[in-house]
């Protein structure tokens, strides 16, 4: 029903004091039927101002028909009573009603159609006026009921449309109301939607309207409330005029959108970034977190506490990067957990709600930048010729750290080895594979690294002219060749070197494990040296001959290193171990939190394996020699012819494929021509593919002509040849001869 605007004031303030706005509310239309009920109560039931003995009656009939209608509300109250509670009743099907039970004075009365009924008569107050300032009062006298208070109720206005969501679906269920324009009060009217999602609203008043849309309460999905057309406030809405009784307004009509979902719940990942070496903590370091499912990133920084905390982060599983501040001591990135790389991260779990807590980061401080380097360099000829070679591998191995740096000589013969560090080093030349034939070559012109002559790496400088003139490897017929000798008649050959193990510090005890040699030496002796820190092998002495050495005070500063000979009937060679790290001095006294001071490096530990570092060339090349030669009782003919196979056991020294393979040459053939007559027969090969480190075998089949060679000579003389790739290196050739005995 229609209010006047004092009752439109009270009836909203009631409404907000006792829904407030963040409480659900029940439907506008419910809101409007409870209205209705309080107003249209029976005849008998006592005013809001004064219980009295009049009465009101009436016949109520539509203004076109003059037909009596029944259910229309009709209520009366004080007209000096503006803000008082009406006292209503309802229409008989005759049309007529009575207001029982009002005190003596004027009264205002108005007639209107209950919210759930669905005729169309507009609200009006007695002798029809269309509002209650413009009503004509009606007196009640005490003890009588004033008669003929008559209405001829006029059709009212109606506004029609559809509500759809934004895919076009029809949209049953929504709740649409008419709101008097610029009025601070309940809707007038309020209906909901259809299944179809078309609407009526009927008995509409003459006037402007601002109409609602908007969920019921509690209902799935939830759309967002807007007004007509598409305004998102009711400042914002374009009114609809209605004129009772006219044509109704068509096509108020709105699309809503759902109500976006609540943000899912998040946590929390937090943690303290510190330096590893001081433990003090870092603050501005960048820390971000990206999420291993969606790649998103979310970073923030430590503050001055080295704490940080990644808030409002999406339950799942991220990793998290720490980088440190610019400006200040600059430290390595790193990824938890103590991770140099993303791929290597461990992975840290959010859970809703919860924080990930002591997701911490002990930040390296960035090395200094690599020393100063210098470069060897040179020319490779043909010593027959003079012609430049090409392709030739040049390798430099550093005497202190026997780190090897190789290189390919150009068209012209040239190379240069770039970025060694300053030293004394080795140099190799190794013919390349494919074209003539040429003997490797150690600088100055010698057969073995053990006479190699040492080259110099100043900082900063190139040092020049390191060439080589390599020779042909000749093939018979050509000259005569030399024969090699038996395996027996050559000095010991360093095959390994001796290595050094324990803790590099003042009062720490430290043993060495000797190298391997070939041919078999009658004595070996160990020298323990004390050498500067570079390690450079002419700045040590010897300071004991024991299995073992205690460290003291005069060695803190220095290096050690093991100098081992070994001694045959044909001469003697020697090998020296890596240098350790430097001699560190005592351990610290501890100290209180009050008083101590940056904390005491930490020993390193001595070399430990000469198998855990990269094995030079020669070293490999003298394994492979070693490899082609056959011995013990497995090399015996009787035993080769009854097992079909050899085997070889060994230290394998670096990853790669080693191949053998075992000739027998006939009288005029050889296995360096290209197309030998009579050719060489293949007696026994073998391939093998190595990992770095361990024990390897390597086993080396007959072939069918071999198993007949070896059943039928005794003697049997063979030719091995030999071919090592070690990964990421040039692969290296040699060849030996060997005799079979029964």
């Amino acid at each position: 029903m229609e209010m006047d605007r004092s009752e439109r004031k009270l009836s909203a303030r009631k409404r907000v004091k006792a829904r407030p706005r963040a409480r659900t509310r029940l439907p506008r239309v419910l809101l409007l039927m409870c209205a209705i009920l309080v107003a249209c109560i029976a005849a008998g039931a006592p005013a809001a101002t004064a219980v009295g003995t009049g009465a009101v009656t009436g016949t109520v009939k539509d203004a076109a028909k003059e037909a009596p209608i029944a259910e229309i509300g009709v209520c009366a109250r004080a007209a000096s009573e503006p803000l008082a509670t009406p006292t209503c009743a309802t229409t008989s099907a005759t049309g007529e009603y009575e207001i029982a039970g009002l005190a003596e004075g004027q009264y205002h009365v108005w007639f209107s159609v209950p919210a759930n009924s669905t005729v169309n008569y507009a609200t009006q107050y007695f002798q029809a006026r269309s509002t209650e300032a413009l009503a004509d009062p009606v007196t009640v006298t005490e003890g009588t009921a004033t008669p003929n208070v008559n209405a001829l109720m006029q059709a009212g206005g109606e506004i029609k449309g559809s509500v759809s969501e934004g895919k076009g679906n029809s949209l049953g269920g929504i709740q649409v109301c008419a709101l008097e324009k610029g009025a601070e009060a309940p809707p007038v009217r309020c209906v909901l939607t259809k299944a179809t999602g078309n609407y009526t609203i009927a008995a509409l008043s003459s006037g402007e309207y601002e109409v609602e849309f908007s969920s019921s309460p509690g209902s799935e999905p939830s759309y967002v409330t807007q007004f007509y057309k598409g305004a998102a406030t009711r400042a914002a809405a374009t009114a609809v005029t209605v004129t009772a009784g006219g044509a109704a307004v068509k096509n108020v009509s709105a699309v809503l959108e759902p109500v976006a979902p609540p943000p899912p719940p998040t946590g929390t990942i937090s943690g303290t970034v510190t330096s590893a070496t001081t433990s003090a903590p870092l603050a501005n370091a960048h820390v971000c977190a990206v999420n291993i499912a969606t790649a998103l990133e979310t970073c923030t920084a430590s503050d001055a506490s080295g704490t940080y905390a990644l808030a409002e982060l999406a339950p799942g599983e991220y990793d998290v990067e720490f980088v440190a501040a610019e400006g200040g001591e600059a430290y390595e990135p790193q990824w938890y957990k103590e991770k140099s790389s993303k791929a290597e991260a461990e992975a840290v779990k959010v859970t809703s709600g919860a924080n990930t807590e002591a997701v911490d980061a002990k930040l390296q401080p960035t090395p200094p930048p690599p020393p100063p380097t210098g470069t060897i360099s040179g020319t490779v000829t043909s010593a027959t010729t003079s012609a430049p070679l090409a392709n030739i591998r040049v390798c430099a191995v550093s005497l202190a750290t026997a780190v090897e740096t190789c290189i390919l000589t150009d068209a012209s013969g040239a190379y240069a080895l770039p970025e060694l560090a300053p030293g004394d080093y080795h140099v190799d030349f190794v013919a390349a594979e494919g074209g003539e034939a040429y003997e490797s070559q150690w600088y100055k012109e010698k057969k073995a690294e053990v006479e190699a002559e040492a080259v110099t790496v100043t900082a900063g400088e190139s040092t020049s002219a390191i060439d080589a003139k390599l020779k042909l490897v000749v093939a018979e017929g050509e000259e005569p060749e030399p024969e090699e000798p038996e395996p027996g008649n050559n000095a010991p050959v360093s095959l390994t070197r001796p290595s050094i193990s324990g803790t590099t510090q003042q009062g720490q005890t430290l043993v060495f494990t000797s190298g391997t040699w070939l041919f078999e030496p009658t004595l070996i002796t160990d020298e323990w040296g004390l050498c500067a820190n570079t390690g450079v092998i002419e700045t040590c002495h010897t300071i004991a001959e024991s299995p073992s050495y205690t460290l003291t005070a005069t060695d803190v500063g220095g290096t050690i290193r093991i100098r081992e000979k070994a001694f045959n009937a044909f001469g003697e060679g020697q090998a020296f171990s890596r240098p350790t790290t430097v001699i560190a001095g005592p351990p610290a006294i501890p100290q209180t939190a009050s008083t101590a001071a940056s904390p005491s490096p930490t020993a390193s530990s001595g070399v430990s394996s000469e198998i855990a570092h990269a094995a030079s060339a020669a070293q490999l090349k003298a394994l492979l020699t070693k490899l082609l030669v056959p011995g013990g009782t497995s090399a015996k003919l009787t035993t080769l012819g009854a097992h079909g196979s050899y085997t070889a056991t060994f230290s394998s020294l670096a990853a790669g494929r080693i191949s053998i393979a075992w000739y027998f040459v006939p009288k005029g053939a050889h296995v360096a021509k290209s197309k030998p007559k009579p050719k060489p027969v293949l007696v026994a090969a073998g391939k093998l593919t190595t990992k770095e480190g361990g024990t390897a075998k390597l086993t080396i089949k007959l072939t069918s002509a071999g198993h007949a060679l070896v059943a039928k000579h005794k003697p049997l003389k063979l030719t091995a040849q030999g071919a090592f790739a070690p990964k990421g290196r040039a692969t290296l050739n040699a060849t030996r001869s060997f005799t079979l005995k029964r």
